[in-house]
């Protein structure tokens, strides 16, 4: 047997052992009355390797599909759901899944609500694959000419969930503030009216307070969320139809603050590029001056607080130069 005819030999038997390991112990354990076997037999379908589900027989891949998202809704063990969300939360972000869209409606239909549950656990995993999906419906719609991909009554309680865990427990944020960046930059101006609040200040809100506080992780999210927000189409909507939105200039205060001070590269990374999220010089809210201003101290000064900075953290360095630079050049030709 030549090198090719063992490598497909190998990956035969290994699709049918995993075939075989959801066939006779998953299928049943994720239905198991002991909720420690119901637990486990999730867990384990969220290592399934990706490559395997497109050759599972059609029950298979109806049963993973349809029943095991079904869990999300029907099981009241903290565990159960939380490894659940797990699962899902890993499966949204593969192509056989993303391709599936009852699978996809049907996770934005019982997802949100585990995010108010009151065990944290299931609130950590269950933002995380909103977070997920959101990044799923944002790539999805950026492929599809920027149609709307999701139904209004399915994107409401998303926003609402992503909201919640943007200012809920600290696991729970980064997930939260991501999930509602991505949320704001899908959604078409015909949407604002019954999905968003008038003047979206939870939404920026959210952002700017977790741009402030918290971990860097956190952190970091929040500025990615403030450049999708500062991408979004609404966000342009609101303000060509004369909307003052009141929380806009403390966001970038807090973008101001987190470039020149914080302690984190990837958070001033992500800090400048958001500042260079606006698509025209109006959305700046008259704080481009500043903006400058801060850009080009940066730019002469990134090396001075190396002392204070961790050693895992140089390399970074560089990736904050040239962002700093993009950023700069970026408003200095909207200026012209």
């Amino acid at each position: 047997m030549d090198k090719q005819e063992k490598k497909s030999h190998d990956s035969t038997d290994w699709d049918w052992w995993w075939s075989h390991v959801l066939k006779l112990y998953l299928k049943d354990g994720v239905r198991d009355p002991g909720y420690a076997i119901r637990a486990v037999s999730l867990q384990v379908l969220a290592h399934f390797p990706a490559s395997i589900f497109q050759e599972l027989e059609l029950d298979l891949q109806d049963f993973v599909k349809r029943d095991v998202v079904g869990v999300l809704a029907g099981d009241a063990d903290e565990d159960v759901k939380s490894n659940c969300c797990l699962t899902v939360g890993l499966w949204v972000t593969l192509d056989y899944f993303i391709k599936d869209a009852e699978f996809i409606e049907t996770l934005s239909r019982q997802l949100p609500t585990l995010t108010f549950d009151k065990g944290l656990l299931v609130r950590v995993r269950s933002s995380w694959a909103v977070a997920n999906l959101a990044d799923t419906l944002l790539a999805l719609q950026q492929n599809q000419e920027n149609r709307n991909i999701l139904p209004t009554e399915l994107l409401q309680p998303l926003i609402r969930s992503a909201i919640h865990s943007a200012n809920d427990n600290e696991k729970c944020r980064s997930n939260g503030v991501r999930a509602v960046g991505n949320l704001l930059r899908l959604s078409p101006p015909q949407l604002y009216a019954c999905c968003f609040s008038p003047t979206l200040a939870p939404e920026i809100d959210a952002i700017t307070k977790n741009i402030s506080s918290g971990a860097f992780k956190v952190r970091w999210n929040a500025c990615y969320a403030a450049y999708n927000l500062l991408q979004s189409p609404i966000l342009q909507h609101i303000l060509q139809n004369g909307v003052q939105l009141t929380s806009l200039a403390p966001l970038f205060d807090a973008l101001i603050t987190a470039l020149a001070k914080s302690k984190n590269f990837k958070v001033r990374i992500n800090a400048a590029m958001a500042l260079a999220g606006p698509p025209t010089l109006a959305i700046y809210c008259g704080k481009h001056d500043e903006i400058l201003v801060c850009l080009r101290k940066v730019g002469e000064t990134v090396d001075d607080d190396l002392e204070e900075t961790k050693f895992g953290e140089f390399k970074y360095r560089k990736g904050l130069e040239e962002q700093v630079a993009k950023t700069l050049g970026y408003l200095e030709r909207l200026l012209v």
